[in-house]
């Protein structure tokens, strides 16, 4: 009798637990209070050791789980974007983890992954847009080689390829935008980034003819490298034919530095006034519009500008000019990723 118990109570413990069962992992935990929008439960890890993270992101790889991947790699770059990580070692850990998770998705042709290249070419392109946000041309454009040999062919890469050259242009001259320092130059730094920033806008749109972002920035290099007519050509495509409001807003506004710099005052006034048509409220545009219609002898009307943009600047938008030039996240990119997530 005693030896017949014995026998059931462990027969019952073994239908309790398999000898496969696992406890929880804590790292899956958090990737999965991630995934259901929990990010205040999900951030825990960002006061976790490297070991302990770098052993919870294999153990999804090696288990395949390439959902909770995708995932993991978000919740990595959101620690980051959010700044919820914000000394440098932790940044690179965070960002070394995300493209390792991102890197090891499956590639073409796997059942149920379909969309996993799509995501690996879309992050990348989010992460190189954050560090160009963050000033770091160099970091930058050290990611965005290793992600155009991951994912290949890819516009959106390439063109960041050449925003990275670009923001080396103007680190290395700062006066880029005065006319007379462009025609003086000589074959500086800077215009050597920005002949490799115009090769790799023409590599973009080789593979994608209707990529606007790529077809403004080579208009706007063409432009600094005194290519005036090339320059006008690319631009005024981009101002008549793009959706985008910030792509042609940008387009209006260095048409209007165009004619600017040759003393076509009333040109650059029209152009400045498309652009603040389209972005009702962006600075530069009111500013580039103010000193025009000073240059044609019209104070009165760039005085009531210049008054009205300055006592309007606590309720200003956001300028599409200030991500071109400081370095802007790719909004795109970081929408396309969520929507996947949530998928």
């Amino acid at each position: 009798m005693f030896a017949s118990l014995v026998v059931l109570v462990l027969a019952a413990a073994a239908s309790a637990q398999q000898p496969g069962d696992q406890p929880p992992d804590p790292y899956a935990l958090a990737v999965d209070a991630y995934r259901r929008g929990d990010f205040a439960a999900a951030a825990a890890i960002a006061e976790w050791p490297d070991a302990r993270l770098k052993q919870g992101a294999a153990s999804l790889i090696v288990r395949s789980e390439w959902r909770r991947m995708e995932a993991a790699a978000m919740l990595h770059t959101d620690l980051v974007l959010l700044m919820r990580v914000t000394d440098a070692k932790s940044i690179v850990t965070h960002m070394e983890l995300a493209e390792n998770l991102v890197r090891r998705l499956p590639g073409n042709g796997v059942a149920g992954a379909e969309n996993a290249p799509q995501f690996r070419a879309r992050w990348f392109e989010l992460a190189v847009s954050l560090y160009l946000a963050m000033t770091e041309p160099d970091v930058a454009g050290a990611l965005v080689t290793r992600g155009l040999r991951a994912v290949k062919s890819s516009a959106p890469l390439r063109t960041l390829s050449g925003a990275v050259e670009e923001m080396r242009a103007h680190i290395a001259d700062g006066n880029m935008h005065d006319p007379q320092v462009i025609a003086a130059m000589t074959m500086s730094r800077a215009r050597r980034a920005l002949v490799l920033a115009e090769h790799e806008y023409r590599t973009a749109l080789e593979l994608d003819p209707d990529y606007g972002l790529a077809r403004l920035r080579l208009g706007r290099v063409l432009a600094l490298r005194r290519q005036l007519d090339a320059a006008r050509g690319e631009l005024e495509r981009v101002a008549s034919r793009e959706s985008d409001d910030s792509l042609r807003y940008l387009a209006q506004l260095f048409l209007g530095g165009l004619a600017e710099s040759e003393r076509d005052y009333e040109t650059a006034r029209r152009a400045y006034a498309a652009a603040a048509d389209t972005i009702p409220g962006a600075q530069a545009a009111m500013i580039a519009l103010s000193f025009a219609e000073s240059m044609l002898g019209r104070e009165a009307q760039a005085s009531t500008l210049l008054a009205g943009t300055f006592a309007d600047a606590g309720a200003a938008v956001d300028d599409p000019w200030s991500a071109y030039q400081n370095g802007g996240l790719s909004v795109v990119a970081l929408s396309w990723l969520r929507q996947e997530l949530a998928r």
